[in-house]
């Protein structure tokens, strides 16, 4: 786990990186982080990037699953239908960071 504020550098030229987003860090009850990035480019070496999102099918309800929910792990999210959340985050808020997560759907 990396604590907020810290900067990535790739270990080889190799490196893979997966940022988890917000319908992740809700299925998985808040123990997957959606972090806040941007990419700096700097030197002059060629550098190859892809960028794959996955976006949940329309009318799909992203919900912490049950067997993740107990006493010690309380569920932190109401169920959401995510269409209705990039609608909100675009009109309302105009990010898609953890505060608007929270702001959007949290118990």
């Amino acid at each position: 786990m990396v604590k907020s504020g810290s900067k990535l550098k790739p270990s080889q030229d190799s490196s893979f990186l997966v940022i988890a987003g917000a319908s992740l860090h809700v299925l998985l009850n808040g123990r997957v982080f959606p972090p806040l990035h941007r990419v700096v480019i700097t030197g002059k070496k060629d550098r190859h990037v892809a960028g794959l999102f996955l976006r949940p099918e329309e009318g799909l309800i992203i919900n912490t699953h049950e067997e993740i929910v107990d006493d010690e792990h309380p569920r932190l999210y109401k169920p959401f239908d995510y269409e209705d959340y990039l609608k909100f985050t675009d009109t309302n808020t105009k990010g898609r960071d953890l505060f608007n997560l929270k702001t959007y759907c949290a118990l």
